[in-house]
């Protein structure tokens, strides 16, 4: 017979789960008690973790976002970039009429 140190009963040692640690081979308290602090910690630990399937469609939401910026990027880039090399090709040839219209559209692209 030993008695929980939770609930203070004296029960039956087939009532203890066994434990290594312990002098006498069982845990302090018996299997009634550990279920329910193990159930209470259980609870406790789901009720702080997030739903899966939130933060999954969560997840799924940001990288769509993600990939029509890098679709809406990557058309400006290409433009932007054609721009940059008529300004280094007028640039180079010093035709200035040219490299002011270039000017402009690159400055009205930047605005948008």
């Amino acid at each position: 017979m030993k008695r929980c140190n939770r609930c203070n009963i004296l029960k039956p040692l087939s009532e203890y789960y066994s434990s290594k640690t312990n002098s006498d081979g069982l845990r302090g308290y018996c299997k009634s008690c550990a279920k329910k602090a193990e159930r209470k910690r259980y609870e406790k630990v789901m009720a702080n973790k997030p739903n899966k399937e939130l933060t999954i469609n969560q997840q799924q939401i940001e990288i769509k976002k993600l990939k029509e910026k890098v679709e809406f990027y990557k058309d400006k880039i290409n433009f932007f970039s054609a721009i940059v090399y008529q300004y280094d090709y007028l640039e180079k040839y010093k035709d200035i009429s040219d490299l002011e219209k270039v000017q402009m559209i690159a400055r009205e692209f930047l605005k948008g």
